[in-house]
């Protein structure tokens, strides 16, 4: 799930333009000023970390750091005017700002890591929004939590799910049950007793800290389901008192959970046709997969992070015609002053698999909205933003397998049939054989505001074989000079190709 989490810190970059100070020049007492100092390109890697106890707590990226940061992974890629480009390499500090001795007249490409940003903006913001605190500790081994808790709602096995949620650790483990060492509850039980989780094993969790403001949450979502939906709402919470757990140390947390007043509302009135086109333009093997709609609390709704969740929705086949399930009520263990988000997704799943592979790699292309403006009887909720149309590269449909496009191809779309892009990310994923299994990573995050051009140099290798995402995105910031930063409603919609090779 995509979280929205954490208030909004302002980080004022460096600034674009180096001052100089008028020198006195010699006869007659007069001053000239110096020539104008060029404009060069820097900025601020800074991630904002929203907590409970400490507020918004910037944390620089050290960038001088030369295993993450090598020689030439900060450089500015200037057009020569001639079909190519000129490469002037930068660097960063362990301040988090970064600089290139580059003075661009237009748009360049800033290349950052994975990232090449299609830019004309030469202070730029580098860093996230992210939810909690950053000093949250990982279990060196075995470390269990053993839950004794009373006033469990009647447990039903097919249709409950328990929460563990713990905003300022950052952790989120639904369906903490499946993840039991023993006393998993069982039909009909009222209590957990002996539920005992081991926070290192299968997947480590944070350690809870009380004295660093930490303050978990463990919610049963009670399901109700029917022929077409399972529904799960918040309906009891244990918030257990402040604890502190130690590395290789069981701790126990007694209590009983507290039956939450199903006093909040939703509407989930959707215009389901406009989240499920047809597959055809998703991707060149598109199958209808998944579709979920989640009511979350978030401290915030601007930072990427977890947040909690009070009534999720899933249809047991996706529901390709629009749908109005009425009022539906839920529990709200979390502060009143969070805000209430509605994420929903539909997602189609492509496969791929190399010669000499029997397990696929498969990668979804998806139409997601994330918003604070819940729906109502008469204002459905609809995707902000729909897939780009009529996809090419090299002028050549991008859903078909394409070989022999070169290193550097030319990508083109036309504009969505909804809503109004802020920018595109195009993701490039390498794929390898792996033993039987085809497998895919990425090589490539480029960010622009343009329909089409060119590929940058350096990413695509002769005789690899690659996969392409294009993404639309539509927000309210600028993904010019800040493309990390999120704000909501925040939507997103994407296309994936088939396979490509130079």
């Amino acid at each position: 799930m995509m979280k929205f989490a954490g208030a909004l810190s302002h980080v004022i970059p460096i600034s674009a333009l180096v001052g100089g100070m008028a020198l006195a020049c010699g006869g007659g007492g007069h001053k000239t000023p110096p020539p104008p100092t060029p404009t060069i390109i820097q900025g601020t890697c800074i991630s904002n970390y929203h907590t409970l106890s400490a507020g918004d707590v910037p944390q620089p990226v050290d960038l001088s750091n030369p295993a993450e940061y090598p020689s030439g992974s900060i450089a500015a890629l200037i057009p020569d005017g001639l079909g190519g480009y000129t490469t002037v390499v930068g660097g960063g500090k362990a301040d988090g700002t970064f600089s290139i001795n580059a003075t661009p007249t237009g748009y360049y490409w800033l290349k950052f890591g994975s990232l090449y940003l299609w830019t004309h903006k030469v202070s730029l913001d580098l860093g996230q929004d992210l939810g909690g605190r950053r000093d949250a500790q990982l279990p060196s081994k075995s470390t269990d939590v053993v839950f004794n808790v009373s006033n469990l709602n009647p447990w039903n096995s097919s249709a409950d799910n328990l929460l563990f949620y713990n905003y300022n650790a950052n952790d989120y483990i639904y369906g903490l049950e499946g993840y039991a060492r023993g006393n998993a509850p069982t039909d009909g039980a009222t209590a957990l007793a002996g539920l005992t989780i081991d926070w290192f094993s299968p997947n480590p969790s944070h350690l809870n800290d009380g004295a660093k403001g930490d303050h978990p949450y463990l919610v049963q979502m009670v399901g109700t389901s029917d022929a077409n939906w399972l529904y799960q709402v918040a309906q009891r919470v244990f918030e257990p008192a402040s604890y502190t757990q130690v590395d290789a140390q069981s701790t126990t947390l007694n209590g009983s959970f507290v039956a939450l007043p199903q006093t909040g509302t939703l509407r989930l009135n959707v215009k389901a046709s406009e989240f499920t086109p047809n597959a055809a333009i998703m991707g060149p093997s598109a199958e209808l997969s998944d579709q979920a709609f989640y009511l979350t609390a978030a401290k915030g709704i601007i930072s990427a992070g977890y947040s909690g969740d009070l009534a999720d929705f899933f249809p047991y086949i996706p529901f390709t015609n629009d749908f109005d399930l009425g009022e539906i009520s839920y529990g709200n263990p979390y502060p009143s002053a969070w805000d209430k988000v509605l994420e929903a997704s539909c997602a189609y799943l492509n496969s791929y698999t190399l010669p000499g592979t029997t397990a696929p790699w498969n990668l979804d292309a998806t139409i997601s909205v994330n918003t604070t403006t819940l729906p109502t009887a008469t204002a459905p909720l609809r995707p902000l933003v729909t897939p780009v149309l009529n996809p090419k590269i090299n002028d050549l449909g991008l859903l078909a397998d394409r070989s022999g496009v070169g290193l550097t191809p030319t990508l083109s779309w036309e504009v969505p049939s909804l809503g109004s892009p802020s920018g595109y990310i195009v993701t490039i994923y390498r794929l390898d054989a792996v033993g039987n299994s085809t497998e895919g990573t990425v090589v490539a995050d480029l960010r622009r505001p343009a329909t089409s051009g060119s590929t940058p140099p350096g990413i695509l290798v002769a005789g690899n074989t690659y996969v392409f995402r294009i993404r639309v995105i539509q927000q309210g910031l600028d993904m010019l000079s800040a493309p990390y930063r999120c704000t909501l409603p925040y939507g997103y919609a994407d296309v994936v190709s088939g396979l490509i090779t130079p």
